[in-house]
């Protein structure tokens, strides 16, 4: 039961806002019939103006929590695209390369080794983590732009190597906006 009151206000939480709100309370208020003596038309008025703006607000926030509209996937162009912003978010979520922080009495050899092991590691994740998510779909994307005659020989090179820095996925990204805009 607990639960279930938990999930109720945290949808309430997203999903009904000061508008939404303020809009139902007009609604409560001036939408039952002869409470306030309105007349029937002002009522109606009222009523209307407040469906309206509980309509307009709940658009607004799906399309917040919804985000941008999905990409048609049937096409070339929205593949690309979608595969585009796929790679930058994980760039976005594998950060940059960590800051390693000295203790205390830590010597210089270290410190050294420990900055390198960080720096493997997050590599490692950067170059195996883009692999496994993109390397089949960008090699798809590549060689469908080249059938299309959009193809880039360079960008094939480039995605035919293991990606192992930041630049180098950046780069991709650029070539992919480059594909989605001159693909029809």
């Amino acid at each position: 039961m607990n639960e279930i009151i938990k999930t109720v206000v945290r949808f309430i939480k997203k999903r009904v806002s000061k508008l939404t709100a303020s809009a139902l309370a007009l609604l409560i208020l001036f939408g039952i019939p002869n409470l306030f003596g309105y007349a029937s038309i002002g009522r109606l008025a009222i009523v209307s103006v407040g469906l309206l703006l509980i309509w307009l607000d709940q658009v607004r926030i799906t399309k917040k929590l919804h985000g941008k509209k999905p990409y048609d996937e049937e096409t070339l162009k929205g593949r690309t695209l979608k595969l585009r912003d796929d790679i930058q978010a994980f760039l976005e979520t594998i950060g940059s390369i960590p800051e390693t922080e000295r203790t205390s009495g830590m010597s210089e050899l270290a410190y050294s080794e420990v900055k390198i092991t960080n720096v493997i590691n997050w590599a490692e994740r950067l170059r195996h983590g883009f692999a496994l998510r993109f390397e089949d779909r960008l090699k798809r994307i590549c060689h469908e732009c080249g059938e299309s005659g959009t193809g880039n020989s360079m960008f094939e090179v480039r995605i035919s190597k293991e990606q192992t820095s930041k630049e180098d996925i950046e780069k991709i990204i650029e070539d992919l906006d480059w594909f989605a805009k001159n693909v029809d």
